[in-house]
């Protein structure tokens, strides 16, 4: 519908299905950085890894299958799947009902504040926030509550190498 409405608004005579597939075919190759794979794979061994998503599940499980990840993970949750998008409580709780473990034993690690880091503090479970770009940490607030993460990270291997410690 996005693509049609763009089209029309822009009067440009397009495909909005095959604009759709080739949206959901570059979305489904995307790179991922260079520690990613690695690093699930050596966290793995030790823990049970599960993905939150806030993407369809038309794009994210052809991702998984092209890096060949798929299988890595115990537990996928997608917003899709969930009917809600994170930070929305909802998403956070349907994985860990699936995941089966006390909320002090799990850890949300993402790379928004707001989206990750809020979200899993709205449920009680432990954040990390992957801050790739170091961005400068601001105050966010709910119900006067800091939404600060457990921890913060800047690429996946300071994760491994804080469960090492």
């Amino acid at each position: 519908d996005c693509f049609q409405k763009v089209f029309d608004r822009l009067q440009l005579d397009g495909d909005a299905g095959k604009a759709t597939g080739i949206c959901i075919d570059d979305l489904s190759q995307r790179p991922v950085f260079p520690e990613v794979i690695p690093i699930l794979q050596q966290l793995r061994k030790t823990f049970t890894l599960a993905i939150i998503s806030n993407a369809d599940c038309s794009f994210l499980y052809p991702l998984l299958r092209f890096h060949g990840i798929q299988d890595i993970f115990s537990c996928i949750v997608s917003s899709e799947e969930a009917q809600a998008y994170k930070p929305h409580p909802s998403i956070f709780e349907l994985a860990v009902t699936k995941l089966g473990f006390p909320l002090d034993q799990v850890i949300h690690v993402g790379d928004t504040v707001t989206e990750d880091v809020w979200g899993g503090n709205l449920v009680g479970i432990h954040t990390g926030w992957l801050n790739r770009g170091h961005e400068e940490r601001r105050t966010f607030l709910d119900n006067d509550q800091y939404l600060w993460p457990d921890f913060e990270l800047h690429n996946l291997e300071d994760l491994a190498r804080l469960f090492r410690e």
